[in-house]
């Protein structure tokens, strides 16, 4: 059998042995860029997973999307309440984690409201915590601070059972030796 390929397949199963819950509660200070437009903002959140790009560099082209999205919430203005639960099974702990928020439009594209991204080495294995990400602004955008997106993290290390020991074998008395025959 393949080196390379038992490697891969202990991390298959390592992988499987992980949950991530994910809460996103909700959103502060989120910023409409500026735009001073009428209305109010209808944040969603989209959940991404995934490795760095070849770069180091996070890029969605790189992760493959969790298609986890909170839904949206309709004139939430600055502070949105999502309180929305998600369980992903079998996410590699070498992986980052990229958190979108944007901003509902009708008429044209949706906004880009902030981001922050995670590397789920950052949590603590099987401890279930609040954190208050600091939201970094839209690509191109040379704000420094653009909300904070308030979540309940908890990443599962599922130890794997050990294998159930075989049973020792039987110990078996000697066979007791036939008298030898006789002879007369």
């Amino acid at each position: 059998i393949n080196a390379e390929y038992m490697g891969q397949k202990h991390q298959q199963e390592r992988m499987a042995e992980t949950t991530l819950k994910l809460t996103v509660k909700k959103g502060v200070g989120l910023d409409r860029m500026g735009r001073g437009e009428a209305g109010g903002c209808d944040p969603y959140v989209s959940v991404w997973i995934g490795p760095r790009g070849p770069d180091g560099q996070v890029d969605q082209g790189h992760m493959q999307t969790t298609n986890f999205r909170t839904r949206t919430l309709d004139s939430a203005g600055a502070q949105a309440e999502w309180n929305a639960d998600f369980v992903l099974k079998g996410v590699n702990p070498a992986h980052t984690m990229l958190l979108v928020v944007k901003d509902t439009e009708r008429v044209s594209d949706n906004r880009h409201l902030g981001q922050v991204t995670v590397d789920l080495g950052y949590f603590n294995p099987n401890e279930m915590k609040q954190h208050n990400f600091r939201l970094g602004p839209a690509p191109g955008e040379n704000k420094a601070y653009t909300g904070e997106l308030i979540c309940i993290v908890q990443f599962d290390y599922q130890r794997p059972q050990a294998a159930p020991q075989a049973a020792p074998a039987p110990q078996y008395a000697p066979r007791p030796q036939a008298p030898p025959p006789q002879y007369a």
